[in-house]
């Protein structure tokens, strides 16, 4: 017998309350696979749009998502790394966009700076980025975001007085031994509030910023993308070593091997957990990092197990009405 959701023989009275708790988390699995790209498209913008603006709306979104690639997989990609991340970023876009564009033969020659930093240089008219440029923009966005939370964090002087420089100096030498620029309150290790303040600029600036875009690729904050955080801090104190602040390019050849380190401690820190004390001492502290992101994006925590939607009741509801169980 065919019984619906919100009969007086439904499933509350016929199954165990843990039983009835599994089908409604499935049946919300089966709603949110269903209508993945009518929700984008509505998260994302109107469908009612010409193809041009579709187009449009899905470049920006491969940008996006190669943003992305460079967070959660790899800050300074080799070439081969590259040039499949460029293949691969226009599937990814149409589903995110909700559309079916057709990815143009020159989209490495359609993905363009912001109008307003063209204009503000006046380059409107005649520049044009490629996809495998969004690197190198990526990273000085990056460092642009995080070096006034190094002045403010680590208390650094500006001026070139010599009491001044001599205290930057020694400021910036002390917290790069033995990475104490990491610690916080009692000493703990990645604990130090300039990293969350850090992720929430670079990635949970509003509701559609890349962290709340990509949710599963960003919960829990991967290791790579803390990584990124603690290299590029390191990279702004870099700048205040000399006593006066100067600036240093966040580049592949500066800055590859002191990514790849944090990269290897992080991971090795979690390896010798597992094997030690059959946990992972950073799991939580990375859910946490996510958690706060999502907080400071203004976008509700997720009550719901890993890889489903929170949906209001209204919602589901609605896309519950319609299905039956026998």
């Amino acid at each position: 017998m065919k019984v619906g959701l919100d009969s007086k023989r439904g499933i509350p009275k016929m199954v165990h309350a843990r039983a009835y708790r599994r089908y409604a988390e499935e049946t919300l699995r089966v709603v949110k696979t269903i209508s993945d790209r009518a929700r984008d498209a509505e998260f994302f913008g109107s469908s009612h749009q010409t193809p041009d603006e579709q187009l449009q709306r899905t470049i920006d979104t491969a940008e996006a998502t190669y943003r992305s690639y460079l967070s959660c997989k790899d800050l300074f990609p080799t070439a081969e790394q590259e040039l499949n991340w460029e293949k691969a970023v226009w599937p990814v876009a149409c589903s995110k966009a909700g559309t079916r564009a057709s990815r143009p033969d020159d989209l490495s020659e359609k993905v363009v700076l912001p109008l307003n930093y063209l204009t503000l240089f006046g380059q409107a008219n005649d520049v044009t980025e490629q996809l495998s440029t969004v690197g190198s923009r990526f990273r000085a966005d990056v460092k642009a975001k995080i070096t006034p939370l190094v002045e403010r964090f680590y208390q650094f002087e500006t001026g070139e007085a010599t009491a001044s420089m001599n205290r930057n100096t020694g400021r910036a030498q002390d917290l790069k031994t033995d990475l104490a620029f990491i610690n916080g309150e009692n000493g703990l290790p990645y604990r130090h509030p300039i990293i969350q303040q850090a992720i929430n600029v670079i990635w949970f600036g509003d509701r559609c910023s890349e962290g709340i875009m990509f949710s599963n690729e960003f919960s829990p904050m991967p290791y790579e993308a803390v990584a990124l955080v603690l290299t590029a801090i390191e990279c702004c104190l870099d700048e205040w070593s000399r006593g006066c602040w100067t600036e240093i390019q966040f580049t592949y050849e500066h800055y590859k091997e002191t990514y790849t380190h944090h990269l290897a401690t992080l991971r090795a820190l979690t390896a010798q957990g597992l094997n030690t004390r059959h946990c992972d001492p950073l799991h939580q502290l990375r859910r946490d990092f996510y958690d706060e992101g999502r907080k400071h994006a203004g976008v509700m925590l997720r009550s719901f197990p890993d890889g489903l939607q929170v949906w209001s009741q209204d919602r589901v509801n609605a896309a519950c009405e319609g299905l039956k169980v026998v």
